[in-house]
């Protein structure tokens, strides 16, 4: 008698606790609790009204914000604390213009007459504040591709900016690190290089396009590229339309222009075998009677290319002055000897002349 008197109060206790505690009520097709604690899924002391511990999937989730903050708090749950995903079934037949698979904000997510500062619409911060990663520290790591079916035009980022006096597209800084890179573009391993650089892009058999003008050293291009500033390149440089037979003429030059080029100023590199050694004493110059049957025979001076070969393979600028200077040091040396000769008469015709008179007066 003393066990069941026992086991009738043990039910009783549990009975009334039971009954203290809220219970689910349904409202046509609603259910809910009265209950004004937290409700907790995997843990016993809920820190929010709803607090889930370990994996939870949603589907079809709407959220009404009516406060001014809204924060979502998680804790280390391995990888993937929050995986939001959307799925369109291949064979649903709805016509769907655009498919979002995450949204952040909306078209008009900012009411009414106050003043903003700053706003974002998404904000993330990544630091390590302690510890080591020895991978990579990625804010943000977006991979876009897909193992089946037809995709026209695909952007693992795509960025529309309509509005602002001073607005961009995409707008980077680096606020640290010694080797640090503001944009880096198809590298193939995603290795960071070394040193410090603005832009970098990695492809070998990639193409980059600007529309407009660009400026290098220069925030008012005048040209498709305006550089201001000096240029340097270990290649090849080809100016203006360059067909298949003119490419095989140009092979073996590091600049080809095909048109027409203006210099204010032009240098050639030095040249080692500069004329001057046409005033040795040792140098053999060709007599007037030799240069004259050598054009005879040639149409054109001695040492000087004649007009096919120009026309079939062009001249160089350093040879050419210096062919030019030789034949004007020549010139100046047959000037000379004519100079000498000339003397040589003068005097005799004075003498001559002189003789005459001595006899006019006998």
């Amino acid at each position: 008698m003393k066990q069941l008197i026992t086991l009738l109060t043990i039910l009783f206790i549990a009975d009334s606790q039971l009954s203290a505690q809220a219970t689910w009520t349904v409202s046509g097709t609603n259910i809910y609790n009265p209950n004004t604690g937290n409700v907790g899924i995997g843990t016993i002391t809920p820190a929010n009204k709803l607090s889930v511990q370990n994996a939870a999937q949603l589907s079809g989730m709407t959220s009404t914000i009516s406060t001014t903050q809204t924060q979502v708090n998680t804790t280390d749950l391995g990888d993937g604390a929050i995986s939001a995903s959307y799925t369109l079934s291949k064979s649903s037949t709805s016509n769907q213009l655009v498919t979002r698979v995450f949204q952040l904000g909306s078209v008009n997510n900012l009411t009414g007459g106050g003043a903003v500062n700053y706003m974002r619409v998404l904000n993330i911060a990544n630091n390590t504040n302690a510890g080591t990663i020895t991978g990579d520290l990625d804010a943000i790591f977006i991979e876009n591709g897909s193992t089946a079916g037809t995709v026209t035009n695909s952007r693992a980022i795509r960025i529309n900016n309509f509005q602002g006096t001073n607005q961009a597209g995409i707008a980077i800084n680096v606020m640290g690190g010694t080797n640090h890179t503001y944009a880096l573009l198809g590298t193939n391993n995603g290795a960071i290089p070394a040193g410090n650089w603005g832009v970098y892009a990695q492809g070998a058999t990639d193409k980059n396009y600007f529309a407009g003008n660009t400026g290098i050293g220069t925030t008012n291009p005048q040209a498709k590229l305006d550089v201001n500033g000096n240029i340097f390149c270990n290649s090849k440089v080809y100016i203006g339309t360059v067909d298949a037979a003119t490419t095989t003429q140009i092979a073996n030059y590091a600049l080809a222009v095909n048109g027409t080029a203006i210099f204010s100023t032009a240098k050639v590199k030095s040249y080692g075998n500069w004329p001057d050694y046409v005033f040795d004493d040792q140098y053999k110059l060709m007599s007037l009677q030799e240069v004259e049957s050598f054009l005879k025979l040639n149409k054109h001076l001695p040492g000087v290319p004649a007009a096919a070969e120009v026309e079939k393979d062009g001249i160089d600028l350093g040879t050419n002055q210096s062919i030019l200077l030789k034949k004007v040091e020549e010139l100046t040396l047959y000037m000379i000897d004519q100079n000498k000769k000339i003397s040589v008469q003068q005097d005799e015709i004075n003498n001559l002349k002189n003789q005459l008179m001595v006899l006019q007066k006998r």
